[in-house]
């Protein structure tokens, strides 16, 4: 995990104040949890020597909130939060948000199968995140246990991805060699027949006129 999402993370750590949802103190607001994230937060030099872009166009910034709301609801109430309270960390997190919109969306125009795979992919990944966040407040059983059965959910996940990859490929491979065994099998015939398909082609010898010579110029008389 880079250190941008780390930076992510803790924001996320601070947002959620260690709590699942559904617990006592689960309706804690957004903003409170947000205050507290200024505190909680550090950034490290890496984050100063490469600082995020300011901000992101406001159609961009729309779409990634809306797709956060509709692939992860709990990404966009920690975003709401910490736009009220932390502008900062959230141009950070947003600009991530916003890298990730836009990679699966060209994936959505360029191969739809690939784009569910890698949609699917992100969204575990980032309930994974979260999930992590809570842990380095609490060693909470229930949240390790959480954690633990979505990482192996997500393993499942990517080996389901490459065995469907993989038999693809051989689906491939086999057309492939039939297609190898048939060239092999005909390769003399096939030969002839482009042989005697471009002698066709030619033009007939008696259609080539050839081009009489010039007659080299007489050679001038000298007069006395």
């Amino acid at each position: 995990m880079n250190q941008r999402v780390m930076q992510f993370v803790s924001i996320a750590l601070a947002m959620a104040g260690g709590v699942l949802p559904g617990s006592s103190r689960a309706d804690d607001s957004a903003d409170k949890a947000a205050a507290r994230a200024k505190t909680v937060v550090k950034v490290d030099k890496s984050a100063t020597r490469n600082p995020v872009p300011v901000s992101i166009p406001a159609e961009r910034e729309a779409a990634a909130l809306a797709f956060a709301r509709e692939n992860h609801p709990e990404l966009a109430s920690l975003l709401d939060g910490l736009q009220k309270n932390a502008p900062k960390e959230y141009r950070a997190a947003l600009v991530d948000l916003d890298r990730a919109v836009e990679r699966l969306g060209k994936l959505k125009d360029r191969s739809p199968e690939r784009h569910a795979t890698e949609l699917a992919d992100w969204k575990i990944t980032s309930r994974i995140r979260l999930l992590a966040a809570r842990l380095t407040m609490s060693s909470d059983p229930t949240v390790e246990a959480e954690l633990r059965a979505t990482l192996r959910e997500r393993l499942e996940m990517r080996l389901a991805a490459q065995r469907v990859e993989r038999d693809r490929l051989q689906v491939r491979v086999s057309k492939l060699d039939q297609q190898i065994e048939e060239l092999e099998s005909k390769a003399e015939a096939t030969v002839e027949k482009q042989f005697h398909d471009l002698k066709k082609s030619l033009p007939a010898k008696s259609a080539v006129k050839a081009k009489p010579k010039k007659s080299a110029p007489a050679a001038e008389t000298k007069k006395p």
